[in-house]
């Protein structure tokens, strides 16, 4: 973060009329209060995470990198559901994560649209709210995920009497691990990396997903998805609900990426423009 190195050295300096003041001040900070330089490293730390998904994402034999965060958009997917299926009044049977990446989720009761729409919307969510989720508070937030992930499958089975496959509680075991190792003993540059590393994959799990879902929709009407699921409950067509839920879950991941940047950029020129200010004689 600039100005300090994990909350030692010093501080970048600014003039304001009344004399010196350090940067992060109420002076120096943007809207919300939040600082130039953070918001700055927000941004960065986003381009990066994307910039290495993207380029991990076009080289095969790299691929194991990615593996275990679309792993986890896959959880979150599966969890978004069983957790609307508890709101809506309905009881979670089950929960199932897949090593190819697929997953189900089974329950009784609970309100069926809700629940059918849960799961690549809950992800699109989780995803931009990590995207907006400070980095500086990163290592924080990945002990959060960590303990969520350990917590969620175990809950289900003392509260739910719900069943998970092994490899899904072996999976959420390891993940657990590393999400809380990191948060605990990494740097503050490896954990804000790893957040947003994790933010931008959850988001292009989602889309992803949405598209594939549009596809099938179109092409494989008889394969039974979400999408199936509600229309099933609705008599809406499938294909209709994949492409609401695509432009919603593109709304929420596009409105997160521009608030992003238009927060960065806000305190950026606020920052700059305080920075400018004439001394007072």
């Amino acid at each position: 973060m600039t100005g300090s190195r994990n909350g030692r050295g010093p501080a970048i300096l600014a003039r304001s009329n009344d004399g010196i003041v350090a940067a992060g001040s109420p002076e120096q900070r943007g809207p919300r209060g939040v600082s130039a330089a953070t918001s700055l490293a927000d941004v960065l730390y986003v381009l990066v995470a994307a910039a290495l998904a993207v380029a991990l994402s076009h080289v095969p034999a790299l691929g194991v990198v990615l593996y275990p965060f679309k792993l986890f958009g896959t959880f979150t997917h599966e969890w978004s559901h069983a957790l609307v299926t508890l709101l809506t009044g309905g009881h979670v049977v089950g929960l199932r994560i897949n090593p190819d990446l697929s997953g189900e989720e089974y329950s009784a009761g609970g309100w069926g649209l809700a629940i059918s729409s849960a799961g690549y919307l809950g992800t699109a969510c989780a995803g931009a709210a990590l995207l907006l989720a400070p980095v500086r508070r990163a290592k924080r937030t990945l002990q959060g995920i960590g303990v969520t992930v350990a917590a969620l499958p175990l809950a289900g089975m003392l509260l739910q009497g719900a069943t998970f496959t092994l490899a899904t509680l072996a999976w959420a075991v390891v993940f657990a691990v590393v999400a809380v190792g990191v948060g605990r003993r990494g740097t503050v540059r490896l954990a804000g990396l790893f957040q947003q590393f994790l933010a931008v994959e959850l988001c292009l799990t989602a889309l992803d997903a949405l598209r594939d879902l549009v596809w099938l929709a179109l092409n494989a009407p008889g394969v039974a998805t979400d999408a199936t699921n509600a229309a099933t409950a609705t008599h809406v067509p499938a294909v209709v609900w994949a492409v609401l839920w695509s432009i919603a879950g593109c709304a929420v991941v596009g409105w997160a990426a521009l608030h992003l940047a238009r927060r960065a950029l806000l305190s950026s020129a606020s920052g700059a423009t305080r920075l400018g200010r004439p001394l007072s004689s």
